[in-house]
């Protein structure tokens, strides 16, 4: 696949997976901008995993890929910006905040194996948030 087309299904599939799911959680709720946010996270991070070994749109050249995923991991921090102004006022939000942590720290499966009680408890909520998903 060349660089412009691989980058085109790129954007495709980015799109596709960005726009739906905050429409799912939001509605009516006074968290709902929070919720939208990290609903937007959480299909950013997928699409992004998706390029590494073992997703749908693996990429094995590691600058070709980095071309790619380079620019999703700015919009990625740009979105946990924009998450951390807000404060959650309704279960909802915590929960969607939690969703994208679970989502980002993938490789977070077992407390005991952390160090320090903030790391032991940050593993607890990515885990069994997965585990409800």
């Amino acid at each position: 696949m060349n660089r412009r087309r691989t980058l085109k299904a790129a954007m495709a599939s980015a799109a596709a997976a960005i726009a739906a799911p905050a429409l799912a959680n939001a509605a009516g709720n006074p968290d709902a901008a929070l919720i939208a946010l990290c609903d937007r996270f959480v299909a950013q991070e997928r699409v992004y995993l998706s390029y590494f070994s073992g997703g749908a749109t693996y990429i094995a050249d590691d600058d070709e890929r980095d071309a790619i995923i380079e620019p999703m991991q700015d919009a990625q921090g740009r979105l946990v910006d924009a998450i951390v102004q807000h404060r959650a006022t309704t279960p909802a939000g915590p929960m969607a905040v939690a969703r994208c942590f679970a989502e980002y720290c993938t490789d977070k499966e077992n407390p005991a194996d952390e160090m320090y009680p903030e790391q032991k408890l940050a593993t607890m909520i990515a885990r069994d948030v997965r585990g409800l998903a």
